[in-house]
Formats: structure tokens, sequence, C-alpha cells
């Protein structure tokens, strides 16, 4: 990645769960990683939930709207920048490859490379619409709802 910009590492990165899931209201996130307001990339996929108000994600390439009840992804290794609305509430879960590769060998791991790979896929908008972007929505929704402090959170994080 060019040295222009803050290469911003996960904050669970070097822990035995590497999943983090920001709650992001009103220009203040709980938790907040560094370079969070400036662009930056990571070496982690990226979802995003909007909830209300609308959320700017701008890539070197575009920049796409995304309003509330949508989503967004965000592959890894891409330079962006997320910007929001004042009212705006969402969520943003960051997770290496590792994470949903399961094992090394395992016949998921070429679905997860094809993604991680493919340099067309930067950054896409999740839209109620589309029925598979749908329940990708859904999915987040629930993540969403489970608090780190929840009895086997990271069983239920990766159901």
């Amino acid at each position: 990645m060019p040295d222009d910009y803050l290469n911003s590492v996960n904050l669970n990165s070097e822990s035995c769960f590497p999943y983090l899931c920001m709650d992001v209201k009103k220009g203040k996130s709980i938790p907040e990683p560094p370079g969070w307001l400036v662009w930056h990339w990571h070496e982690d996929f990226q979802f995003i939930y909007v909830f209300a108000g609308e959320m700017y994600l701008h890539t070197l390439e575009r920049t796409l709207i995304v309003p509330a009840g949508s989503g967004a992804f965000i592959n890894k290794n891409v330079v962006h920048l997320v910007l929001a609305s004042p009212d705006c509430h969402y969520k943003s879960f960051l997770f290496p490859e590792r994470l949903v590769s399961f094992y090394a060998g395992n016949s998921v791991n070429r679905y997860v490379k094809h993604i991680a790979d493919c340099e067309e896929l930067q950054s896409i908008i999740l839209r109620q619409e589309v029925t598979w972007q749908n329940e990708i929505l859904d999915l987040l929704k629930m993540l969403s709802d489970i608090t780190p402090d929840a009895k086997c959170y990271e069983y239920e994080v990766l159901v």
C-alpha cells in the first residue's frame, strides 16, 4: 500500500479473536481505532450497516452514498475514508481473511481468497432490494445485537 496512507490496524488483531465491531453515532466511535477519520487502509475485510442518516464511503476510485437500511463492503487493502451525516448511526465490522477461512486446506478458502484477491471488488453498497445483499444486511443486523459480554460471544459472532 502507498506510504501516503495510514495502515489502520484492527484493535483486536493480536487477540485470539481478531474481530472488531465499532459503534459509530453522531461522529463518535466506540471503540475509536487509530485513523478512522482519515484516508487509510487495513488488511481486514470491512462490512458496515447504517441504522440512521447517511454514510459516505470514499475510495480512490469513487464515492458511495450509503443510506439508512443499507450497508457496504470494503475489501482488504483498499484505501478509503468513511464519513457520515451528523445524524448517522452505523456499525462497522472488521475481521481478517483468516477468520472466515476456518482452517488451512479448507475448501472454503478458495471462495474467501477469490474475494480477497479481486482487485475489481474494492467496495460495494449492500441494498435491501437485492436478495443476496439483503441476506447479508440481515446478518449484519444480527451481529449488531451481539455484545462482547454475551455468553459464547465468539461462537455467536461466527454462527
